[in-house]
């Protein structure tokens, strides 16, 4: 096993294996920005994500025990055909309705996580890790064959974490990860901020 396919088996393991973590930065779908900010746990019951589309407005989720709550700017709502009531709902967050419940999985870590790892594999790997520092911590970088403007994984040599990771010309992106397991204390919002629905 090359040094390189070797630091990215340690790295998924333990990016699946994290109950919870944070990331934020910039991913391109389908030729649009999407800017997104996104702290949760690994299976999605909480998050609090807020995501920003080139066109299809702000919004941001948060997802607790008790429900999903969803704050959309104008655009946003729009886009979704959201009834006038919610389209005129300003800064308040809306309560999602039950079904809504399945959203949370496709919000969690893991399918972040997964998908993520899904598009690097040992074999587009250049086989040996360059070093970085990022963020004042020391890190290995994996980088495509084709060198790093291809892609390339930023990995803590000290704990086998994923610090950051970057996207190829194709899909352009970065996204800085952060506190890996740690409390990320997601509250539901405050009663006062939930929009009552008919």
């Amino acid at each position: 096993m090359s040094q390189a396919a070797d630091i990215l088996d340690k790295a998924k393991t333990n990016a699946l294996a994290a109950t919870s973590g944070a990331f934020v930065g910039q991913v391109e779908q389908s030729g649009k920005a999407i800017k997104i900010d996104f702290k949760g746990t690994s299976d999605g019951t909480t998050a609090d994500i807020a995501i920003e589309m080139e066109g299809d407005g702000k919004a941001r989720v948060i997802s607790v025990g008790d429900g999903v709550f969803i704050q959309g700017d104008a655009t946003f709502w729009k886009k979704q055909g959201a009834p006038a009531s919610v389209q005129k709902a300003g800064d308040k967050f809306i309560k999602a309705p039950a079904s809504a419940s399945s959203m949370t999985q496709s919000l969690s870590l893991k399918s972040f996580l997964e998908k993520a790892f899904g598009a690097v594999t040992p074999q587009q790997l250049a086989p040996t890790a360059a070093t970085e520092n990022v963020n004042g911590v020391d890190c290995w970088v994996l980088t495509d064959k084709r060198g790093k403007k291809e892609g390339a994984l930023y990995v803590s040599k000290d704990k086998s974490e994923v610090v950051r990771f970057t996207g190829s010309s194709d899909s352009p992106g970065q996204l800085d990860f952060s506190k890996w397991n740690e409390d990320l204390g997601i509250k539901a919002p405050d009663a006062s901020q939930i929009m009552k629905i008919g």
